[in-house]
């Protein structure tokens, strides 16, 4: 799905760490509190959960534990893609100008505590170099809060800039980018369950 020119004037902006080649950045209250539950709703009813795995589409949980579904791009999921594509042009167009084509099929994230309470998902690289479909490679990644933080404990997403990680800032509908071959994880969630949209936007391989 090619990402289209599309009005994104009216969602609040705000960047970190401008000085640190723009390590990622978000969009504060990118959907309300009703809107996350609605789309956890619509999804688990259109859509069946699995056990995630990793690049190599292997179950490993020495790396990851988490259940997932991929979001259909037909409707009523339509209008998140739409949605969510006017956030990525925001983003990139404010910090990285990165040349983007499409966004992968969307990700449904769901880490539960009662299934394990090592459901994390370990270190590592969204990919950035390794071709695939189209001839294009993941650029820029994406992540979305449905869950209110109050509702889980543990579960940080953290960034490898520097010489530590550093945890991202979490807020229910805050929606946070950044750019694919980022080393990150997502510690265990050690009470409560945890739910995200997680996503990539791909495009031709860098030159």
């Amino acid at each position: 799905m090619d990402i289209d020119e599309r009005e994104v004037s009216v969602w609040p902006l705000r960047a970190r760490h401008e000085n640190e080649q723009n390590s990622f950045t978000y969009i504060d209250s990118f959907f309300s509190a009703e809107d996350c539950k609605m789309i956890q709703q619509l999804v688990e009813a259109d859509h069946e959960l699995e056990s995630a795995v990793t690049r190599d589409q292997k179950i490993s949980p020495d790396i990851r534990v988490s259940q997932v579904a991929w979001i259909s791009m037909q409707d009523p999921h339509s209008k998140l893609y739409e949605k969510i594509t006017g956030g990525v042009i925001a983003a990139n167009q404010r910090y990285w100008h990165f040349n983007l084509s499409g966004i992968e099929t969307i990700q449904y994230t769901v880490y539960d505590s009662s299934i394990s309470t090592k459901s994390r998902y370990d270190w590592h690289q969204d990919d950035g170099f390794s071709t695939t479909w189209n001839n294009s490679i993941r650029k820029l990644s994406f992540v979305c809060l449905l869950t209110d933080p109050e509702e889980f404990e543990g579960g940080d997403l953290e960034i490898m800039v520097s010489a530590k990680p550093e945890p991202l800032p979490q807020a229910q509908g805050k929606m946070l980018f950044f750019p694919s071959p980022t080393m990150h994880r997502v510690s265990p969630v050690t009470s409560g369950v945890r739910r995200t949209l997680v996503g990539w936007v791909r495009g031709p391989c860098w030159s």
